[in-house]
């Protein structure tokens, strides 16, 4: 049983395959982010554009520190096309906060300050309808964007909440256990789904 479609920007270059979660997936063209629901958007049937309601945006560390430099103008423009939304764009990215902070990986061949970086998440979090998650892994990342969407798509009053709980616990707690991710998103993805304790 699938609990959601879930489409996939056909641009992805190293899509999320949601992979083995009661989801389907189908790649599609979306003039906003890259993962959102079937029945979260509309379709241009002259272009087959998809335009969302809500999306998540997938980014590498690589990636978001491009987004926020050399293509601020072309990343501003999405987030802005996200501000009529009824919930924030997830900008999710594959890699701790730590990493930004302490000018560790990909931040050590940058000419980007860490302060820079955490101004324009504070400004850009502040002014528009955005959200930044920094996850520690590709994993973590795929889980979160996974539950987000699913939150949406079933409500906590839906009868498949609860399996959709089941489901998640199950598959995830030992992989989160042993990357390190579950501090990152196990507890707050719990509550977030409205799981009791």
């Amino acid at each position: 049983m699938h609990l959601a479609t879930i489409l996939r920007d056909t641009r992805e270059q190293r899509p999320w395959s949601f992979q083995p979660h009661p989801v389907s997936t189908r790649d599609v063209t979306l003039s906003t982010g890259d993962y959102t629901l079937a029945g979260c958007c509309s379709r241009d049937p002259e272009t087959g554009t998809y335009h969302p309601r809500y999306a998540v945006e997938r980014k590498t560390g690589g990636d978001f520190l491009t987004a926020i430099t050399h293509d601020r103008e072309r990343f501003r423009a999405e987030l802005e096309r996200a501000s009529s939304w009824p919930a924030p764009l997830s900008v999710v990215i594959e890699e701790p906060w730590e990493t930004f902070a302490d000018e560790r990986g990909v931040m050590r061949r940058r000419d980007i300050h860490p302060e820079q970086v955490a101004g324009t998440v504070s400004a850009w979090s502040d002014r528009y309808n955005v959200e930044f998650r920094f996850l520690g892994s590709r994993q973590a990342g795929e889980l979160y964007a996974l539950c987000r969407l699913l939150r949406l798509e079933l409500g906590p009053g839906s009868p498949d909440a609860a399996l959709l709980r089941r489901k998640l616990a199950s598959l995830h707690l030992l992989v989160l256990a042993q990357t390190g991710a579950i501090e990152e998103v196990g507890l707050p993805v719990a509550e977030r789904l409205g799981e009791e304790r």
